[in-house]
């Protein structure tokens, strides 16, 4: 009876344990959110055109990367084209 009993308290103390860190979890997350919600309208603006600016570079340099790619296989398609016209017809 003694081990089950201790069993039993080893097994309610891992719970406790692991509802701790849950609620030390939730109140870390909290305690963003209320960093978050304490931002004035300056503040958000400023956030805003930050990513607004990095959004803008990124689709610069993925339509840049694109063209390159598209480029490339329209030469290699002309250039595959001229050869089989060439040595094939």
């Amino acid at each position: 009876m003694l081990n089950t009993s201790a069993e039993t308290l080893i097994d309610i103390q891992e719970q406790l344990k692991e509802r701790i860190a849950f609620v030390e979890k939730l109140n870390k997350q909290a305690k963003e959110a209320e960093t978050i919600a304490a931002l004035n309208k300056e503040q958000v603006n400023a956030i805003n055109e930050i990513l607004r600016i990095n959004l803008e570079k990124n689709e610069r340099k993925s339509f840049l990367k694109g063209f390159l790619v598209n480029f490339v296989f329209f030469v290699a398609g002309a250039v595959l084209s001229y050869l089989v016209a060439a040595y094939f017809l």
